[in-house]
């Protein structure tokens, strides 16, 4: 029922109709979570293999949450990049800013996020025995919470210069 939308809003545009899965009426129970269900799924997903946050997160599924962490992942990979190279400098006042790896970082995040679900589940159509019963969507943001180690590993890496830890 649109009844609380304008006519002229809930007349379906060209995007609507070519892309129907992602209008805001689809994807909007995916985005109504709790900062507190956010943070208890991303302490979860800092477990591996914890089926824990698997229940969980069938219980209500979100791509909020996934979203928020590969943006954060894209600043802290930037941030320790930059620190990084700041490390490297003898003389900090040589040292300047770069921010030109951001579109590429986001572009191989979101590509791997939303890729290698897709993957996996046209290697299962196609290969496999019997249909996947996991919706895209949901692999999607399983997929994107399980970078949440990540965010715990990049920082290190920036703050120690030692190519060989990083």
């Amino acid at each position: 029922d649109h009844s609380d939308i304008s006519p002229i809003a809930s007349a379906k545009g060209w995007f609507q109709k070519c892309c129907p899965c992602l209008h805001y009426t689809v994807l909007a129970p995916y985005f109504d979570v709790s900062t507190a269900d956010i943070k208890q799924r991303f302490i979860a997903s800092l477990m591996p293999f914890n089926q824990k946050f698997y229940m969980e997160y069938q219980k209500k599924p979100d791509l909020y949450g996934p979203f928020w962490l590969i943006w954060t992942l894209v600043v802290v990979l930037t941030i320790s990049g930059n620190l990084s190279r700041y490390l490297e400098f003898d003389d900090p006042a040589e040292f300047t800013y770069t921010f030109n790896f951001v579109p590429t970082a986001t572009s191989i995040l979101f590509g791997i996020i939303i890729g290698v679900p897709f993957g996996i589940r046209m290697a299962i159509k196609f290969f496999g025995e019997k249909e996947s019963t996991v919706p895209l969507i949901h692999g999607i943001g399983i997929y994107a919470y399980s970078f949440s180690s990540f965010l715990v590993s990049s920082l290190p890496c920036g703050a120690i210069p030692v190519e060989g830890i990083q």
